[in-house]
């Protein structure tokens, strides 16, 4: 059985590859090809909001926070929560902008 291309690139030219430090690795690499695995939350990590922001018109952008604003809104008003604490203590747990109301009927 001969020894082909195959098996020297199997045998030596991807272990050298690999052994090389990630600098030299990445060089021939375009940034596009670099980004093309990564999920849009990991090419984001680490900058700054201006940076993430940049290109966007600021009519895009007002319209995502209007939009964000009133899912959040309509998500977290619903949100109280009834709990007894004594029989004779009612307590009211609001969301954690607001304080707790409690009724002391004693």
């Amino acid at each position: 059985m001969p020894y082909t291309y195959e098996d020297f690139h199997r045998d030596y030219t991807i272990p050298f590859i690999e052994s090389l430090p990630m600098e030299l690795r990445l060089k021939g690499i375009p940034p596009s090809e670099r980004l093309k695995g990564l999920p849009p939350s990991e090419r984001l990590k680490g900058l700054p909001p201006s940076e993430r922001l940049k290109g966007l018109a600021p009519s895009e952008i007002e319209a995502y926070l209007l939009k964000l604003k009133k899912d959040t809104q309509s998500v977290s008003s619903p949100n109280f929560a009834y709990e007894m604490v004594v029989p004779t203590r009612i307590s009211l747990r609001l969301p954690d902008k607001f304080a707790i109301l409690a009724v002391n009927f004693s």
